[in-house]
């Protein structure tokens, strides 16, 4: 059987457009990876798009990963949308580019070098992983 990943993520935008992200990563329990950073002019979205993206990178290629977000904009992007937007060449169903094209195309490309089960934790509720990545984006917003 090969190992499984736990990835927690996170993003945060405030109101005057200064963000973060962060990750955390687990392998048989125990805590492998952890980023996070500071982002100016930035979107909530895009924070959690950044924090899928850089966490999905410290999972290895082929490996399971089964990521954590308390974004259902996120999951529903990932499962649904752009492989929507993919098949119409990177066009939302308006016809208007996709917002973020290059976190969403590289999210995209990582999807697929790795198995991702996606699946949503309520923000706030007192899961330890989840309150780590908000903790770690507060402190370097």
């Amino acid at each position: 059987m090969s190992d499984i990943y736990h990835l927690y993520t996170d993003g945060s935008c405030l109101p005057n457009k200064r963000g973060a992200w962060a990750y955390v990563v687990l392998k048989n329990e125990v805590k492998v990876a952890q980023d996070c950073a500071g982002v100016r002019k930035t979107s909530s979205n895009r924070m959690e798009f950044l924090a899928a993206m850089m966490g999905l990178r410290a999972v290895p290629e082929g490996g399971k990963a089964i990521l954590w977000t308390d974004s259902k904009v996120l999951i529903e992007a990932a499962q649904i949308k752009i492989p929507q937007w993919k098949n119409n060449d990177w066009r939302r169903l308006s016809g208007q580019p996709v917002i973020d094209l290059d976190i969403v195309t590289e999210l995209d490309q990582l999807m697929n070098t790795r198995d991702v089960e996606w699946r949503w934790v309520r923000g706030h509720s007192g899961n330890i992983y989840n309150e780590l990545c908000d903790e770690l984006c507060r402190q370097v917003r």
